[in-house]
């Protein structure tokens, strides 16, 4: 049987899984144990080292209560701004700490609150 490299989906895809397992606050251990696997294969489909299978993906989506397109998006460009810098983007965002960020940011139900948030980071960033 011949095995494909993984590619930079499969990356992606892999990060999607990390994001919405500590979206719900899930170990990796726990996640693996639900899906009868170890906590290393687990951490090699979130760090795209190996192929996630359709059916496997369908049995992670479940366990997660996610729809199984949602590890399909694929961001988009905003206008401006250069494929570069959103590969750093993307790399922060698929973090521990880019997932509190973002978590915590969406977590703020006030709209207020949330510019109030960004204008607080702008002014510390610059």
């Amino acid at each position: 049987m011949r095995t494909r490299e993984s590619t930079e989906l499969d990356a992606l895809i892999g990060a999607h899984v990390r994001r919405k397992r500590l979206a719900r606050g899930l170990s990796q251990q726990y996640l693996a144990r639900q899906l009868g696997l170890s906590f290393q294969q687990l951490q090699k489909y979130e760090n795209g080292t190996n192929r996630i299978s359709a059916s496997r993906l369908f049995a992670i989506a479940m366990a997660l209560r996610a729809d199984i397109a949602e590890f399909y998006d694929l961001p988009e460009a905003p206008r401006g701004v250069e494929e570069k810098s959103l590969d750093h983007l993307r790399d922060f965002v698929a973090t521990p700490e880019g997932v509190q960020l973002v978590a915590g940011y969406l977590g703020i139900k006030n709209r207020r609150l949330q510019v109030c948030f960004l204008r607080l980071l702008m002014i510390r960033s610059h």
